[in-house]
Parts: structure tokens; C-alpha cells; sequence
């Protein structure tokens, strides 16, 4: 299978800039509740949430009336330039977190901005037959970048986080030289205006054209069914992880075959989740084999089946052997499903509106992490096993929603859409 340069590039790239910030962002929430506190770390961590949601908003539109590659040029190097500010008042001269979390607000608006538009340029640069593989293997990098990045990160961020931001703002503006001077903007990129015009997209135009891409029936159900089963990935560091590491402050005793030891909620949690990445970074191109007969419609409710089982069990056990097999189902099933909905995905969105489509779910895959924080407040009231019933409530409906996106999929909507977007 050839794939078009396009394609390549951002793979690579995406590679090595993910390993950047991963080095950083897992440890955030540490470095600014050292900073200013648990109470002002949880209202910025909303804000950054919010920050990229109307990011992605403005850069899906942007993405269909400036181009592909105009978008991801200006927003990679505004993250480059906010990573250099952030690295400045973290230097051994300043020490201003406040301000540096003004920054990383503004960074995750560009951030979120970035993302539709990098997305669209690669269905516009792949087939509905290629795309499948290249989201196996976007995955599979993917979560190789981040097992490297944290890694990385956990012993060089929080003693060398000055250089360390330096080093994630050299990186985007690496990949920005790449973007400008190696990737070519696609006919469905280009065809838009190459430079912006006078006028700005106000808020009023760029609402009406996300409501009548929601007005395509087939996407609106993959919207709700992507947040549903996005919700239930997001509880091994939301409720799962509160859960073991509150439930098991004492050790558990973990006894699997020649290995016996103790571990603590703490680590269990670090077990699973590199058992996870582990998994997914080992098994991804075998399970492609396995599944190869399989039609896109058995691979996804298998796939989110054994997903939603694994997490069910996830919830509300204790036993460390109980728990490691549960992430094992639960891992073959999202490696089952998850590159075939992006290949859904490709399919649903229509050629002239990409952008759109991949801003709203960019946008309800920062909503399923706010549902999945209100699981922890959940978790007060209910016990582990009605968290897991809602778990499994998630997953129906996730399967019962993509079920019926299969069933409508085929030309989204009208010429309305193109109307609404370049008026």
C-alpha cells in the first residue's frame, strides 16, 4: 500500500512531537498543584478543556476557509511561541505560575485548533480502503510516543522543566518548518481562499454551519456513541484511579505464576497502565490479522463488548490478578474497534466539510473527559459496582448509537452546509 507523502510526514512528525509532550503533559497537574494549589489546578485544568473546545470549533472552520495547512502552520507555531513564554517565566530568573497558566490556556486553544485541521488533511490524503491501516498505525505510534514521552518525563520534567519546555517549543516549531515547506495542501484544502480575509469569521456564522453538520443524523449518533465509549477510556485516570488508590492505601497482594508481590492502589494504577500501552504497542499489527475477515460492523461491537467488559470489572474489584486480566479484555477491544471508528469516521464526513466534522469531535472528545471527571463525584454517592453498571450503561449506548451511525452512513447532508460555510 503506497501512501501519499502527506500521510508519511505527519506520522513521523506526530511521532516525535507527541514523545515531546508527553514528556510534559503527564505531570502538569503535579507541577501546578505545587504551584498554586489543588483548588486553582482544578479550575485551570477546566479552562484548558474549554480553551481547546472553542479551539477546535474555530479551527475546524478555519480549516475549510483558509486551508488545511494554513491552519496547522499558524496554530503549531503559536503552540511553539506560548512554549517559549511558558519556558521564560519558568527560567532560573522568573517564577510566575499564575501567568504560566494564562499560557498553557492559550496553548490549548491552538492546540485544539491544530487538530482538525491535521486530521482532515489525512482523509484528504487517503482512500476509504488505505485509511483503516493508517489509523492502526497512527494508533500504534501514537501510544508508543506516549509510553517514550512519559518515561522520558518522569525523571527529567519536574527537576529540568525550564529546558524541558524549551526543548517541546523547538519541537513545534520543527514541525512547523515541516507543515510549511514539505507538506502540500490537498485540492480540498486549497480550493479555499489561500490567505485569510478581512472577514473574521464571526461567532453567529461559525454556529449555524456546527448546526447543520449535527443536522447529519448519521454523524450526531457517532458524535454521542464516540463521547460515551471516550468516557469510559478516561476512568483509569479519573474514577478507577481515585477508586484503587483511596480502596488499596494498604498493599495487595499480586500472585501470577513465578511472581508474588505487593503492590499499592498507586501502583497497581501504574501497572495498568503500562500494561496497557505494552499491549497495544505489542499487539496492534497482530490483532489486524486476526480481525482481517471480520466487517467493520462485527469489529465494532465486539470490540467495544470486550472494551466495556474490561472496565466494568475495572470498577469495582480489588484483586490485582482480577484487575490485570480485566485490562487485557478491555485493551483487545479497543484495539479491535478504535482505528475502525476512525475509518467510520473518514466515511461519514463529507469531502467539502471535514473540517467541521473533525472540530465537533475533536470538541466531544474534550466532553467525555468532563463526564468522566464527574464519575469521581459520582463515585461519592454510589458504590464501585453501581459505577460499573453505569459503565456498562455507557457502553450499550455506545454500541446501540454507532449501531445505528452504520446503519444511516452514506451521503451526510445536503449542498446547505457548503452554503452556510462560505457565506
Amino acid at each position: 500500500m503506497t501512501l501519499h507523502p502527506n500521510v508519511k510526514w505527519r506520522l513521523f512528525v506526530g511521532f516525535v512531537t507527541t514523545t515531546a509532550t508527553m514528556v510534559v503533559s503527564p505531570y502538569l497537574v503535579i507541577f501546578f498543584v505545587g504551584k498554586i494549589g489543588s483548588v486553582s489546578t482544578g479550575i485551570l485544568y477546566m479552562l484548558t478543556i474549554l480553551s481547546a473546545m472553542v479551539g477546535s470549533a474555530v479551527g475546524g472552520h478555519l480549516s475549510e476557509t483558509w486551508g488545511r495547512k494554513r491552519v496547522m502552520t499558524l496554530s503549531e507555531a503559536m503552540m511553539g511561541v506560548t512554549m517559549f513564554a511558558i519556558a521564560s517565566v519558568n527560567s532560573p530568573w522568573l517564577d510566575l505560575p499564575y501567568l504560566t497558566a494564562g499560557l498553557f490556556v492559550l496553548n490549548m486553544f491552538f492546540n485544539g485548533s491544530f487538530q482538525p485541521a491535521t486530521m482532515t488533511l489525512i482523509l484528504d490524503c487517503s482512500t476509504p480502503t488505505s485509511r483503516e491501516m493508517i489509523f492502526r498505525v497512527n494508533y500504534w505510534a501514537n501510544n508508543l510516543a506516549i509510553a517514550i514521552g512519559s518515561l522520558i518525563g518522569g525523571y527529567v520534567f519536574i527537576p529540568h522543566h525550564f529546558a524541558t519546555f524549551l526543548v517541546v517549543g523547538t519541537m513545534a516549531f520543527g514541525s512547523v518548518a515541516v507543515t510549511a515547506f514539505v507538506l502540500t495542501d490537498t485540492p480540498e484544502g486549497s480550493r479555499r481562499p489561500q490567505r485569510p480575509t478581512s472577514r473574521a469569521p464571526g461567532l453567529g456564522r461559525i454556529f449555524r454551519v456546527y448546526v447543520y453538520a449535527l443536522r447529519d443524523k448519521a454523524f450526531a449518533f457517532f458524535l454521542v456513541g464516540s463521547v460515551a465509549i471516550a468516557a469510559i477510556q478516561n476512568q483509569l485516570t479519573n474514577y478507577i484511579g481515585v477508586h484503587l488508590t483511596t480502596r488499596l492505601s494498604h498493599t495487595a497482594r499480586l500472585s501470577m505464576s513465578l511472581i508474588h508481590a505487593r503492590v499499592s492502589g498507586a501502583q497497581l494504577l501504574g501497572l495498568l497502565k503500562s500494561e496497557n500501552t505494552l499491549l497495544v504497542v505489542v499487539f496492534a499489527l497482530v490483532v489486524v490479522r486476526l480481525m482481517k475477515r471480520m466487517n467493520e460492523r462485527m469489529k465494532i461491537f465486539l470490540g467495544t463488548a470486550l472494551f466495556t467488559l474490561g472496565f466494568f470489572l475495572l470498577t469495582f474489584s480489588l484483586d490485582p490478578g482480577v484487575l490485570l486480566l480485566a485490562m487485557l479484555v478491555a485493551t483487545f477491544g479497543e484495539l479491535v474497534y478504535a482505528p475502525v471508528l476512525q475509518s467510520v469516521l473518514g466515511h461519514i464526513a463529507p469531502e467539502d466539510a471535514r473540517g467541521i466534522y473533525m472540530a465537533l469531535y475533536q470538541v466531544a472528545a474534550y466532553a467525555s473527559e468532563i463526564i468522566a471527571g464527574a464519575f469521581i463525584i459520582l463515585g461519592r454517592f454510589l458504590t464501585p459496582f453501581a459505577v460499573g453498571l453505569c459503565i456498562l450503561t455507557l457502553g450499550i449506548l455506545a454500541s446501540g448509537f454507532f449501531g445505528m451511525t452504520l446503519r444511516l452512513k452514506g451521503p451526510p447532508i445536503d449542498d446547505t452546509l457548503q452554503k452556510v460555510t462560505h457565506a
